[in-house]
């Protein structure tokens, strides 16, 4: 999927997940986000991991695939805790109201993470291009617990953001709840694309470090791998296709040199 933007004077096209498809030819930067093939030489490259999900297997192998406390949990959350999972906003729906309601949602729980918060112009291109989903599960009571958010084109529904509120819960036993209500939003969304006809499920991120400090990436690691799927490598980078391009990204790249980030780094760290 391409999605245009326009910065200063430049035209700039973001090309997510396939590397075959062709901007038009009045762009001056060409940024290739999570794309199988890397070019080395590119302004900002990164190399990425991910965990990809194959929605063709048959639903029965799928749940095999989840790790037994996972499919403990997951099952709690549907037949014990009465939680209940819903579609918020269908990818080629136009609803500023749901979208909005999402984003509120999510500021809240960016608020109890001490994470930036987002607008409208965070998910506007994949919502005026009509890529962008959301769903969310509610308790017994009918009380939104999580939200998920996802781009999916290209035959991939790739998750974007993550949203709970056990943070701000302050019993434990709730929060084990939410808890398991996210497992579940996670496994029901995965039937509801593979149902939809969608390739791939992609947990939107894999830390590609196995030792350090990053304590935080490692659990998020855990939770996504419970749900099986297979890593994958990819790779983000900025390359010019106008001579405007080749100065807007031999300044990035300079930019990049002093900040030291050109350097494996995780994508979605959010739960």
């Amino acid at each position: 999927m391409i999605y245009y933007r326009k910065k200063n004077a430049m035209k700039i096209a973001e090309i997510w997940y396939n590397y075959e498809e062709k901007p038009d030819r009045k762009t001056d930067v060409l940024r290739y986000k999570f794309v199988a093939e890397n070019k080395r030489d590119a302004a900002s490259f990164e190399e990425l991991w991910t965990l990809l999900i194959d929605l063709t297997k048959p639903e029965d192998e799928l749940f095999s695939h989840i790790r037994k406390n996972t499919r403990y949990e997951i099952n709690r959350a549907k037949n014990k805790d009465g939680a209940q999972c819903f579609t918020l906003l269908e990818k080629d729906e136009e609803n500023m109201e749901k979208l909005l309601q999402y984003i509120d949602f999510f500021n809240i729980f960016a608020e109890s993470k001490k994470r930036s918060r987002v607008d409208y112009s965070d998910v506007k291109q994949f919502y005026e291009n009509k890529t962008f989903c959301v769903r969310y599960i509610t308790d017994g009571d009918g009380a939104i617990l999580t939200m998920h958010a996802y781009v999916v084109s290209d035959g991939t529904a790739r998750l974007h953001q993550s949203s709970s509120l056990f943070r701000n819960v302050a019993d434990a036993e709730t929060r084990n709840m939410i808890g398991r209500a996210n497992r579940l939003l996670h496994w029901n969304d995965i039937l509801f694309f593979k149902h939809a006809g969608v390739r791939y499920y992609d947990f939107g991120g894999w830390y590609g470090e196995t030792t350090g400090t990053y304590a935080e990436q490692l659990l998020i690691n855990q939770f996504k791998e419970s749900f099986g799927g297979e890593k994958k490598q990819e790779y983000s980078f900025i390359t010019p296709s106008s001579f405007l391009g080749q100065i807007a990204t031999a300044f990035h790249s300079a930019l990049d040199a002093v900040k030291e980030t050109r350097r494996i780094s995780p994508r979605n760290l959010c739960l």
